[in-house]
């Protein structure tokens, strides 16, 4: 990859689940680098790729974020990115922000944050073809006038609309929109001030520190904001959404409220968990004393084949018993990890990740960080 031909860096930016690493693959294709940031685990991907007007661009597939206020390593190194205050890491000259179609208001906070940040923003309307399916109706160009930014319909899995996408990714790219929500005049003026300072300091992102310093000690202008955002989005929905029945619950919305209810969201979850495990160790039984079958057979064999002695001991007692110890474990380790695909493809572990991260929040992690936590419960099942 020649940094010197790469005209642009553009970084994508998106939700979990929001199809972002999907639209990455399509558009880079086998064009990519894999990594991890500085001082984090943090993967780090990037490629490269060609528009129809012969730009070739970096993209960076930075980690999902639900919002710029990281309550997780991945939205940290998203938003130190953003604001160009990730060790090693150029700032990028054009967001690609991918939102989900299915669950457009959800995904549109993160859009206006990002547009505060005062970046050229081009965004991929993802997963219409879902939409439309569950009967909803998109407008983009209404939409995209009410946030100030182009929006283009797409499909990332059957790569519908990654033409149209490629050729809104124009050099030079369009100006940044400016911060559409506005506050009462002394936040309007707090930020004003706290902005120009930001860019006397030198600074990287100066409308991002301006914002960040004003709220940081201030719990109210926070909570201001945040509300001033929520009321812009439901705003702008009204006029670029048109839902087929708005008292009829989409199914996944049914789905939602049953499975991050306070209670009925753990019953599921306990319930979900027991026919995990116990299924795992019902199917894994079988398979289980074979390979222990599979394992003796061949211990006895070597036993008759080499004379008794330090050899046969290493053989038998050392490399076949500890091979053996290993693969012993691999049905419930496979099945383990077929339930978590499933679950996964389902969207269940993001609903089960946000229902976890109120108890993960105490000790210091992620609602995120209980999908590794499970992987480890293979080997202890009883």
């Amino acid at each position: 990859m020649s940094s010197s031909s790469i005209e642009a860096r553009i970084a994508l930016v998106g939700n979990p689940n929001a199809g972002k690493t999907t639209l990455f693959n399509a558009l880079t294709g086998q064009n990519q680098k894999v990594g991890n940031y500085t001082g984090a685990t943090v993967s780090r991907k990037s490629g490269t790729f060609f528009t129809p007007h012969g730009h070739k661009f970096e993209l960076i597939d930075l980690p999902g974020a639900y919002s710029l206020d990281p309550n997780s390593p991945d939205e940290e190194i998203t938003r130190n990115v953003l604001i160009g205050d990730q060790e090693d890491e150029e700032t990028p000259n054009l967001i690609l922000c991918v939102l989900d179609a299915t669950h457009l208001e959800r995904h549109l906070y993160l859009l206006i944050q990002v547009i505060d940040l005062g970046y050229p923003i081009v965004v991929a309307l993802n997963k219409t073809d879902s939409a439309e399916s569950q009967g909803l109706r998109l407008d983009p160009t209404a939409l995209g006038e009410r946030f100030g930014v182009p929006f283009v319909a797409i499909s990332a899995m059957t790569e519908r609309g990654i033409t149209q996408l490629k050729q809104a990714l124009r050099h030079p790219f369009p100006s940044p929109p400016g911060r559409l929500w506005k506050g009462p005049a002394e936040l309007e003026e707090a930020i004003k001030k706290s902005t120009k300072l930001a860019e006397t300091n030198r600074e990287n992102n100066p409308a991002a520190s301006g914002l960040m310093a004003v709220v940081k000690d201030n719990p109210e202008a926070k909570e201001f904001i945040q509300k001033a955002r929520f009321e812009y989005i439901h705003r702008a929905v009204e006029v670029g959404l048109q839902r087929p029945n708005e008292e009829l619950l989409a199914l996944t919305d049914r789905i939602d409220a049953q499975t991050l209810h306070p209670i009925k969201g753990w019953c599921i979850f306990t319930a979900l968990m027991i026919t995990v495990f116990w299924s795992i160790f019902k199917f894994a039984e079988m398979p289980m004393g074979l390979i222990e079958e599979g394992q003796e057979t061949l211990q006895g064999w070597v036993r008759d084949f080499i004379g008794e002695g330090d050899f046969q001991s290493l053989i038998v007692d050392g490399i076949i018993a500890g091979v053996g110890g290993v693969l012993v474990f691999l049905p419930q380790i496979i099945l383990l990890f077929f339930f978590i695909s499933l679950l996964e493809s389902t969207g269940y572990m993001a609903r089960a990740a946000y229902l976890m991260d109120g108890v993960m929040n105490k000790v210091g992690l992620s609602g995120k960080s209980f999908l590794p936590l499970l992987s480890g419960y293979a080997c202890a099942i009883p």
